[in-house]
């Protein structure tokens, strides 16, 4: 959530499990690596959301500078951060590859899951947002919204690899 923290649900009951304190400020997405038993976690660094959440919660102690992945264990422990493009939205972890929309930034991210290493980073109209993988035809398609005010056509790009 907007105040660092990552919250464990049992979706059967639905009760709250646990509350761990992350090293985030904006989280917005998450992305679970069941296998490798982590979560990618997109921190914005919204100057915005930062100003906005100071007048609300004006104790709050910034925990780092957004535009980022948090990738932590199961727990919310921290193992790692990436640096994004500005306005990191959607995170994607397939196998080896970690995708990332950078909505400011107008690029896809792509991480190497296990040296964390930034393998591309492709450039695309302003502003990526979404992501879904087509594994059978090698292709990973990225919704492109305009922005707040902006005229024209909302769109979808087709990455093959």
């Amino acid at each position: 959530n907007l105040q660092g923290q990552l919250f464990v649900l049992n979706t059967a009951g639905p009760e709250l499990l646990a509350t761990a304190e992350v090293e985030g400020d904006q989280l917005l997405n998450l992305a679970l690596d069941a296998a490798g038993e982590r979560i990618f976690a997109t921190d914005q660094g919204n100057e915005f959301i930062d100003k906005m959440r100071a007048d609300v919660l004006p104790d709050y102690k910034l925990r780092g500078e957004g535009n980022r992945v948090v990738v932590m264990d199961g727990e919310g422990r921290t193992i790692r951060h990436l640096p994004t493009g500005a306005g990191p939205v959607a995170p994607l972890v397939d196998g080896e590859r970690l995708y990332v929309t950078n909505r400011d930034d107008g690029t896809v991210s792509v991480f190497d899951t296990k040296s964390y290493e930034l393998v591309e980073k492709i450039a695309l109209p302003v502003h990526p947002n979404s992501l879904a993988l087509d594994r059978e035809r090698n292709a990973l398609f990225v919704t492109v919204k305009k922005g707040h005010g902006e005229k024209g056509a909302e769109s979808v790009v087709r990455i093959g690899f």
